[in-house]
């Protein structure tokens, strides 16, 4: 399906807008498999008397759930993320160049295996790149034991990064 907004919102002497077009499909195989797939665009604009800023930004994802059998599941899939921001500010905060491109690009797969009745174990690894950090490997495993229908326990060990923002950057 598709969807879309487009919102402007008056604040502090200026205005906000914001818009989005959305577009997904979801196919399901025979054997219960799923390919899940998004692509979006937006553009985000703050106009004020301190600053101007834009932000123009196209997404694509996708997802591809495997069901191996009743007791095992491999997901795997990527997304893309390209954006042109433009940051202006009208006081003594400035960035040397206003405009800049920005890409983040990563790939996952993740494999769940049911052990036994109540008790998964899932294993994941991501690859992730963007245009400040270069480079990393996020890693995880989880561990989640269903006592009842109603409950769940579970403990994880990953490894997470925060990507910098371009104030941090630059």
């Amino acid at each position: 399906g598709i969807a879309g907004y487009r919102n402007t919102i008056a604040d502090q002497g200026g205005t906000l807008t914001g818009s989005m077009v959305r577009a997904g499909w979801t196919h399901t195989f025979a054997n219960g498999s799923t390919l899940d797939t998004r692509a979006y665009i937006s553009r985000d604009e703050r106009d004020q008397p301190i600053l101007y800023e834009s932000r123009d930004l196209l997404g694509l994802e996708a997802q591809h759930t495997l069901v191996m059998d009743e007791r095992h599941t491999v997901v795997w899939g990527g997304e893309f993320r390209h954006w042109w921001e433009n940051f202006q500010s009208f006081n003594d905060f400035h960035f040397a160049d206003p405009k800049t491109t920005i890409s983040l690009g990563s790939l996952f797969i993740q494999d769940e295996v049911a052990l036994r009745p109540g008790l998964k174990l899932t294993v994941g690894l991501k690859a992730e790149t963007n245009s400040y950090s270069g480079a990393d490997w996020l890693p995880s495993v989880r561990l989640a034991w269903s006592p009842h229908e109603d409950s769940v326990l579970w403990a994880a060990v990953s490894r997470a990064v925060r990507t910098k923002n371009r104030i941090e950057r630059e």
